[in-house]
């Protein structure tokens, strides 16, 4: 079999599939965000997927590109209070804040070097 140049998807190449796990202090992250931005010189469209019971997978049709890439987690979580609600009418309502520190989100210092083909990689963060 001869491989023509042009064949193929030259796009996808160039992506990595990603999958893992997410624990935040010990316990798997029930519902977030994790992304991966390029940096580096490493060139190419960020990518992410939902974080469900702790785990994620970014299939490598919209995967990140292959190198180093910045690794930013979201997430919400209750904070205890109470707020008044979005609607009025003097009902309140749980008040959410930012699951993740700043270290791991908008400021994250998380880099991984992602490999061609599938890639899997647990994160256990720490917020202390």
């Amino acid at each position: 079999m001869l491989a023509l140049p042009g064949c193929g998807d030259s796009t996808i190449d160039k992506r990595a599939e990603v999958s893992g796990t997410v624990q935040l202090d010990g316990k798997p992250v029930e519902s977030g965000a994790i992304g991966f931005v390029p940096i580096e010189g490493n060139s190419g469209p960020s990518a992410g997927a939902a974080i469900t019971n702790g785990s994620y997978h970014v299939d490598r049709k919209q995967g990140p590109p292959i190198g180093k890439v910045r690794v930013e987690f979201n997430g919400l979580k209750r904070t205890g209070k109470k707020v008044q609600g979005k609607f009025g009418g003097g009902k309140t309502e749980d008040e959410f804040g930012e699951l993740f520190p700043a270290q791991f989100n908008v400021q994250s210092n998380v880099v991984r070097e992602l490999q061609p083909g599938t890639n899997s990689i647990d994160f256990d963060l720490k917020s202390k």
